[in-house]
Order: C-alpha cells, then structure tokens, then sequence
C-alpha cells in the first residue's frame, strides 16, 4: 500500500461493536488498531456524531470527565473547552467558503463522561445554557457541534485515569494502542498534549475519501470497482466484502489494509453528514449537491438528514444551483476526459445554459443563491474554455 507507512500487524482479530448503532453485528478489528467502545446510541451525549472509525488513522484526542454536581460539570466542560481547540474542524470559522473545501481533519477530540447516571444531565445543564453569554461564548466550539459528546469512551488497553484524578486527557495516534501523551489535566498536561498531537498530525499521510491513506489497493481489489465511472457497483457491495475480509483475512497485510479502507468509508460518510448539518443554512447549494452524493453512495442514510431536506425544499433555487454544481464537480474534476469532440462541444453548450441560468439566479432575493450563483459562474467560464482540451486521446 503506497502512501501509507504500515508496520506488519498480527492476523488476530478482536471482536468489538464498530457500528454507531445500538445492536448492530460486531465486526472485528485488526489487532493494532484501537477497537473504541462507548460511541454507540445508547452512549451519545451532545454534538458530534461519531462511529468507532471515526477515530481511527487520524490523532484523537480523548478528554475525560466526572462531574459529581453543577459546579463540578460547569469546571470540567470549560475545561474541555481548552481540548477541544485542538480538533481541525475548529479551525471553520462563521464565513466558509462551502463549495470548494475539504473539511478539515487530522486532530477530533471527544468528551468522554465517566461520571455517575446523573452525570450526563449535569453536562447538557452547562452545555444547553443559553442565558450566560460568556459561557455561551467559551463553549462555541460545543455549541456549533464540532465536538462530540459521549459516555465512557474507551478501548481495550485505553489509559486509566488514576482515582480522583479526571479530569483526564489521552492523545492516540493514527494507529497503535499505546498513547503519545496521558495524564491529569492541568496546564502542563494541555501543553504536553497539544505539542503531541500536533506533531502526530504533521505526519500523517494524505488522505481522500473512501480510500483514507491509501493511494493504491493491492489486496481488497474489488474495491476500486464501486467507483469505475463506467460501470461501478454499488458501494455497499464493495463495504460487504470489506467485512468478509476482516472476519476471514487471507494475510495480515488484507486485513489491514480492509480495516483502513472500511474506516475510510465510514468517516467518508460520516463527514458527508456533518458537512450537510453544518452547510444547510449557509450554502444551501452545496448541501444539495453533499445529499445528492450521500443518496447515491449511502441511501439509507438520507434519515440522518431529512430534517435538512425539509429546509432545503424552502429554497427551490438551491436544489437548481446544487444539480447545475454537480456538473460542474463532474467537469472539472482533472480525471474526467470527453470521449469525443461531439461530447465536449455538447458539455459546453450546457455550460452557456448554465450561465445564462447563473444570470438570473445572481439577482435572487435570497443572498445564498445569488452568491452561489456569482461563484459558479466564475468556473462556468473557466470550464467553457477548457472542456474541449479534455477530449480523450485515443
């Protein structure tokens, strides 16, 4: 696997509960990788959602808590505040450019809460609060749904808080169970655990969606088929010979390599559905165009997001402007090739209708879509030019 600086994990596997979802089959995990418990339904707390792979092949950062009253929740959310800078989705501030990121990732931090059966009522007490200003202001990060929530987070090996001792914060790297920093929270501790996780971060390989860090599949090779733009099988086929792969691996090399791959696709659509939630209101378009891919990879997600698509309908210009940037991601992607003169002269006449639309829609009531409309435009007119240089070379 190119891109990916592997050491050779044993074939045993150990069987955990990697879906999100109360009573799903367990799948086993490759030895080497944490198997992260505690992030399922039954568990879930506040803001982010989040699977066992979502903390997988990236640097986590998992801070514990043990609220024992409304003084005690109030310290040790604030806390948490400090930690849960270090995730990259932090890094989006209130003006994004939605149509053209790549949502930030490399750090995810989540709150662990270890407390007592109380304890989760005493955080959303904090959490919830919309008449202190200033907290409202500390907890920011909490309150956009960046950073997950959740109750007794942890994996066989994780770090043990001593008696007393939470808070408690634990920083694991892209692989291996063994942490790069542990210890009782205090200033030096955050110091110690943003310098580690800020190093790990440096080092990971690229990543893209669906494959994570791997650049080229040497074992799992049916995989590459549910993305053939000529014939691609469905995604949840490919996703169901992963799981064969972790439950009967041929070599250890496989089942690394399907335990990477599996994760990838859960974070792929994992992060498919954040970014619809956090894009909605401002950039209605692009979380048309986000729904259109999830419907066609992951269609038995779209109940994650239905509360979305009922506001989205109040737009009917977002649904035109998403369709219209679908082409456009389509067009400009630097793989894709016209098979022929005939077809590129055809995608260019789309185009022109494209912007005639784009015209229109700049004078919309709705601020949304006429800035929607202006930054299409702009590579409406870029792509005019350079479609016909894409025919394909026979």
């Amino acid at each position: 696997m190119k891109e990916v600086a592997m050491r050779r994990f044993p074939a045993v596997l150990s069987i955990v509960a990697l879906a999100a979802a109360a009573g799903a089959a367990p799948l086993p995990v490759v030895d080497g990788f944490p198997a992260w418990s505690g992030l399922g339904e039954k568990n879930y707390v506040y803001g982010r959602e989040l699977s066992p792979s979502d903390l997988r092949h990236k640097v986590t950062v998992v801070f514990e808590i043990e609220p024992t009253d409304e003084k005690s929740a109030k310290e040790q959310i604030l806390a948490a505040a400090d930690v849960a800078k270090l995730d990259s989705l932090t890094s989006l501030g209130h003006s994004v450019a939605w149509e053209r990121l790549e949502m930030p990732r490399g750090i995810t931090v989540v709150v662990s809460d270890c407390g007592g059966k109380d304890s989760a009522d005493l955080i959303l007490g904090v959490l919830k609060n919309t008449k202190d200003e200033g907290l409202k202001k500390d907890l920011q990060y909490f309150k956009s749904a960046k950073i997950a929530v959740y109750k007794d987070v942890t994996f066989p090996g994780a770090p043990q808080a001593p008696e007393g001792k939470r808070p408690f914060v634990y920083v694991m790297g892209p692989s291996g169970t063994e942490p790069l920093y542990s210890g009782a929270y205090d200033k030096k501790a955050l110091a110690a655990a943003t310098a580690a996780a800020k190093k790990a971060k440096a080092a990971l390989p690229k990543w893209r969606p669906f494959y994570g860090p791997i650049a080229e599949v040497e074992h799992c090779k049916s995989f590459d088929s549910a993305f053939d733009p000529k014939k691609p099988k469905p995604l949840a086929v490919e996703i169901a010979n992963l799981k064969k792969v972790l439950q009967k691996p041929k070599s250890p090399e496989a089942a690394v390599e399907a335990q990477i791959l599996f994760d990838a696709v859960e974070q792929t659509k994992n992060d498919l559905v954040l970014r619809i939630a956090m894009e909605a209101h401002s950039c209605p378009h692009r979380a048309v165009y986000d729904m259109l891919e999830l419907s066609k990879h992951f269609p038995s997600e779209k109940r994650r997001v239905a509360k979305y698509t009922a506001a989205l309908k109040a737009v009917p210009e977002a649904t035109t402007l998403g369709k219209m940037f679908g082409d456009i991601m389509k067009w400009s992607d630097p793989a894709f090739e016209c098979k022929n003169e005939a077809e590129a002269k055809k995608i260019v006449e789309s185009l022109k209708k494209i912007k005639k639309a784009m015209e229109k829609m700049k004078n919309s009531k709705d601020i949304r879509v006429q800035n929607g409309a202006m930054v299409i435009e702009a590579e409406v007119d870029e792509l005019i030019d350079v479609i016909p240089s894409k025919v394909m070379v026979k």
